[in-house]
């Protein structure tokens, strides 16, 4: 029997990983109601549109991703090498999962369609990009060397999301990690 009520927060959750596995247009407002275990009637008593979801659930991965991840790279009470260990072990545990990155999917699906997602997406990237750049001021690269790398990083932590989830293997992430870590 379908449960009568959710949470919006454990609802939201439990869409981006219908979303991250099987992208915006791959999902349907059925199969959201069916992951949250909701008659398709009460889930419209939440969201009355995919888009809205989908809006408030890359909202949900940015507050996320802040807390968990780039706000730790600014901590100034750790070192450099404290922090690159941080980011690597954040950036396997967050990214290890089926679908690899919502952001980077939601992008790649529909962001030229949507421009409200490429926002949302671009405020992720826009946080991780200066994550990254803090983290190289701080070994030592000058802010604009800082710059051009940590959005060369970005991009190519990416590619080995999306490579790792191709070929299901978790060392395409692993060896970049390292490379743009050194």
């Amino acid at each position: 029997m379908p449960k009568q009520k959710i949470t919006e927060d454990e609802l939201i959750n439990t869409c981006i990983k219908v979303f991250r596995e099987r992208g915006y247009n791959g999902t349907s407002m059925q199969d959201l109601a069916d992951a949250c275990e909701l008659t398709k009637g009460n889930f419209y008593h939440y969201y009355t549109n995919k888009e809205a979801l989908m809006k408030a659930a890359l909202k949900k991965v940015n507050s996320y991703f802040n807390y968990l991840f780039f706000d730790k790279l600014h901590q100034p009470q750790l070192s450099i090498r404290e922090k690159k260990q941080l980011f690597k072990e954040k950036a396997l545990q967050l990214f290890d999962e089926k679908g690899g990155c919502i952001m980077g999917n939601t992008a790649l699906e529909s962001a030229i369609t949507h421009p409200d997602f490429r926002q949302l997406v671009r405020v992720f990237f826009d946080q991780w990009i200066k994550a990254m750049r803090q983290l190289y001021i701080e070994s030592g690269m000058s802010g604009d060397e800082a710059n051009e790398r940590a959005k060369q990083s970005v991009a190519l932590a990416e590619g080995s999301i999306m490579m790792m989830q191709v070929f299901q293997d978790k060392g395409y992430l692993e060896k970049t990690l390292d490379s743009i870590l050194e």
